[in-house]
């Protein structure tokens, strides 16, 4: 069994760089409203807030290529093990007809 298969590792990327856009997007509208003084603290207090939101997005996504690449190495460790499993078993088998031989 594959253990990146267990993991929409594609899926979860492609929802944080849609995150991203978004956030880029609305910060975009935000920076450009000009409008009362109570309304461009609330622009600036949620330009900061969106701006730490894709701080820890593009962390995660950082996070999520090194976890994927742990999971692809695991993988071919896994597939290793299995294909050393069987080798095992093959030369257990060749020993035992040599010796009835």
């Amino acid at each position: 069994m594959k253990l990146v298969s267990k993991y929409n590792i594609p899926h979860v990327l492609s929802q944080i760089s849609y995150q991203s856009s978004s956030i880029e997007y609305f910060m975009s509208l935000e920076s450009s409203r000009t409008e009362s003084t109570d309304i461009s603290q609330n622009i600036t207090q949620n330009f900061c807030l969106l701006t730490n939101l894709q701080r820890q997005n593009k962390k995660l996504l950082n996070e999520l290529k090194y976890s994927q690449k742990l999971l692809e190495q695991m993988n071919i460790i896994e597939s290793n093990i299995n294909a050393m499993i069987r080798n095992t078993v093959a030369f257990k088998k060749l020993m035992q007809r040599s010796d009835e031989l």
